[in-house]
């Protein structure tokens, strides 16, 4: 059973006289389509997807708009930005009508977890150092020294005054200065240390810290036995984990590929991942805390190796609906379907970038080698931001002038800034692509798996409209082939399902391929559509096999449906919105109060938990949950209109 948008990438004609760049994708209002639907018989009835909830009606169906008010205080429809069914995003597999909820209200309403290789997930429980290997609990300076030098250590270690020095006052027994010696070393390894005497005649003895240079700073002073690389919890609130590291970095004066972590988390949200650096000590670390602001460091440890992108096996979400409308049974049942049924693991809005011109477009450009029309699109004036980058952009639009609008355009916004500097040196002519290759690389691998994201939300949709919800002839599935040595890690391959092994399968083995040159392709209408929309945008699987290697798309198999995993839910009732409704990491490091609802409270919430494999949107999940369009922007408009306390609170 299935709700059906349109699929309108079709009205989209590739034509080679016209650059990627000055073309506009048709887009239509989806119609409330009636299709033959799949009974749990297997019988087939007749449904119209038109009845949903009045509330809905009033803000947009599963294919949602964005929304504005209008002069009486309505919801309308704003068009400038993208929209789901602009990306693909058009089926939901469940026939429940959904309900009216607000994600996202606050940003502590959407809290992650990540969970490691392991299982386990990670939380910031612990602020206090790790015992060393090399050196014994006997040697940690908190027994040896006062807090207040310790925290003036800590400062020591973060400047770049090399003439700062911190005096220790010390005992003359010379075995006891030995171990404080022993334990600087370990603990602030870019500090050194020396004893010598007092300065006020007593005749005592003080041990002078100051920071390493020359030579010694040349050479490791890491200790010996202990591992490369400190990993720890990074707890942040209402910053991107980029962002996040990079003042991490700012302040530790080091570059920000010194951190490593296996993912990035969302921006408006609360969440916890682990972070590993090279050489810097847990103290120096934990030290941060008191000049950190909405985030916190904590259960550091010493490893061998760094954190790889993608070595994490998913994310634990708890998440918070407010202004819920739907009566308990109707969220009873969606709650049910999405426990038992899943979801359609389409790619979020979030893999298509925030602005009014999507990434995959760009990435679009980059694939037929169109350099101009990629960096038209990223420095292109659009509406919605502010006087000062939409005269900067309009700068460069007008009069192409690299140098003029690098001096016009405000730092912060680095991608198109960093451009900027690549055609000022490259020259806007000669070379475009080395011009592009100022873009940090991960951003350039962004803009084409973008495109490849889109195709993969556009093949999924048409999929489900012609296929169902079952596995078919010519699918692919998984096909476990091997393990390895500790029997973690699973090794799979796909194979076709046949008339022969059709039975063994369920809907939930099915997997679509993402595009690639390497990959297989179903033999059915799922493979042929790839070939469509491809020869529609001008390329071919071959030619995804791009020359520059970074845009060269290997392709990939993504499942079909996902069933979310130890889900579950409770229905709150509460008067301020200004009160979280779940406890954070730090909130239960502070022992506050767990959030409790209140009988007769006006305001209806749904909380809801679960966890996801990487790689896969929880804003999907929800999407099936609300019937509901998902993007931060559509989100953004539909909080209430007066929302200065609320901005004043999360902030």
């Amino acid at each position: 059973k299935l709700y059906t948008g349109h699929f309108g990438y079709a009205n989209t004609v590739y034509q080679k006289a016209t650059p990627w760049h000055a073309m506009a994708e048709a887009s239509s209002e989806p119609p409330y389509k009636k299709l033959k639907l799949e009974s749990d018989a297997g019988e087939s009835e007749e449904k119209s997807s038109s009845g949903a909830r009045d509330e809905a009606q009033a803000f947009g169906s599963c294919d949602s708009k964005d929304v504005s008010c209008d002069s009486q205080g309505h919801k309308k429809i704003d068009s400038t930005h993208a929209k789901e069914e602009d990306v693909g995003i058009t089926e939901c597999v469940s026939p429940h009508p959904g309900f009216f909820a607000i994600l996202k209200r606050r940003y502590s309403d959407f809290m992650v977890h990540e969970i490691a290789v392991d299982g386990s997930l990670v939380q910031l429980d612990n602020l206090t150092p790790p015992l060393s290997d090399a050196v014994s609990s006997a040697l940690k300076l908190e027994e040896m020294l006062a807090p207040e030098e310790i925290e003036m250590l800590q400062k020591l270690s973060q400047t770049a005054d090399k003439h700062q020095h911190v005096d220790i006052k010390t005992s003359n027994d010379k075995e006891q200065r030995t171990l404080v010696h022993r334990a600087l070393r370990e603990t602030f390894p870019s500090l050194e240390s020396k004893t010598i005497d007092a300065e006020d005649g007593s005749g005592g003895k003080v041990i002078r810290v100051s920071l390493t240079v020359g030579t010694k700073a040349s050479r490791s002073v890491w200790p010996r036995g202990r591992g490369n690389y400190c990993k720890f919890v990074l707890y942040k609130e209402n910053k991107d984990t980029m962002e996040a590291v990079s003042v991490l970095a700012r302040i530790m004066k080091m570059k920000s590929s010194n951190f490593q972590y296996a993912g990035t988390k969302d921006r408006r949200a609360i969440t916890s991942q682990h972070v590993t650096v090279f050489r810097v000590a847990a103290e120096r670390l934990l030290g941060l805390n008191s000049s950190i602001r909405n985030m916190r460091i904590g259960n550091c440890k010493y490893v061998s190796e760094p954190l790889k992108l993608g070595s994490l096996s998913g994310n634990r979400f708890t998440v918070v609906l407010r202004n819920v409308s739907g009566d308990d049974h109707v969220i009873s049942d969606a709650m049910g379907s999405l426990r038992d049924v899943g979801f359609i693991n389409y790619y979020g809005m979030q893999r298509f970038g925030t602005s009014t011109i999507p990434t995959h477009q760009i990435g679009r450009c980059l694939l037929h080698s169109d350099w101009q029309g990629a960096i038209d699109l990223i420095l292109k004036p659009r509406p919605g931001e502010s006087e000062e980058l939409s005269l900067a952009r309009q700068y460069y639009w007008e009069t192409r002038d690299a140098a003029g609008t690098l001096a016009r355009f405000p730092r912060k916004r680095s991608v198109e800034v960093q451009l900027l500097q690549g055609i000022e040196k490259r020259g806007p002519v000669n070379d475009l692509l080395g011009a592009l290759k100022f873009i940090p690389r991960n951003t350039r691998l962004m803009y084409v798996h973008s495109y490849q994201s889109f195709l993969w939300n556009k093949v999924t949709s048409q999929r489900i409209q012609e296929l169902g919800l079952t596995p078919v002839v010519g699918d692919l599935v998984w096909k476990k082939s091997s393990e390895d040595t500790k029997g973690t890690d699973k090794v799979y391959e796909v194979q076709y399902v046949t008339e022969e092994n059709l039975s063994e399968f369920t809907i939930h083995d099915v997997v679509i391929p993402l595009p690639g040159y390497d990959v297989l392709l179903p033999k059915n209408r799922v493979g042929e559509e790839y070939h469509k929309l491809l020869e529609k945008d001008g390329l071919s699987m071959e030619t995804l096999n791009h020359k520059v290697t970074d845009f060269a798309l290997s392709g990939g198999y993504r499942n079909l449906i996902i069933k979310p995993e130890e889900i579950k839910w409770a229905v709150l009732y509460y008067n301020d919105v200004t009160l979280p409704l779940s406890l954070s990491d730090l909130d239960i490091l502070e022992t506050t109060p767990q959030p409790q609802s209140i009988p007769g409270a006006k305001e209806k919430a749904l909380k809801v938990e679960f966890s996801l494999p990487s790689g896969t949107y929880a804003t999907m999940a929800i999407r099936e949950l609300l019937k509901m369009g998902t993007s931060s922007h559509y989100q953004s408009q539909l909080n209430p209109t007066d929302t200065s306390l609320d901005t004043a609170v999360d902030s």
